[in-house]
């Protein structure tokens, strides 16, 4: 379920494309995402990563470096996507 909220200076947020757009720009690496932000300055998301994408980072076995690559790979991803481009560097209309 999904309820737009408005931020403190009067722009709504549609929070179901939202999640979608977040969720489509990691699709290999985010199992879900919840948005929050209701009455504040800006937008926040609570991501809840793929269990696969941490596991197939871990290298060495340690979970701390494989939870800060994961991380990684989803701030690049989102990176990408608020720019317009797709991984490939097309550009998404």
């Amino acid at each position: 379920m999904a309820e737009n909220f408005k931020l403190t200076s009067g722009t709504w947020v549609n929070v179901g494309a939202l999640r979608v757009k977040i969720i489509t720009a990691c699709v290999d690496l985010i199992a879900d995402a919840v948005i929050a932000g209701h009455d504040r300055e800006d937008v926040r998301a609570l991501i809840f990563p793929k269990p696969d994408a941490v596991h197939s980072d871990a290298m060495d076995g340690a979970a701390t470096s494989a939870a800060y690559h994961t991380d990684a790979r989803i701030l690049g991803a989102l990176h990408l996507r608020s720019r317009g481009l797709q991984p490939n560097g097309r550009r998404q209309l």
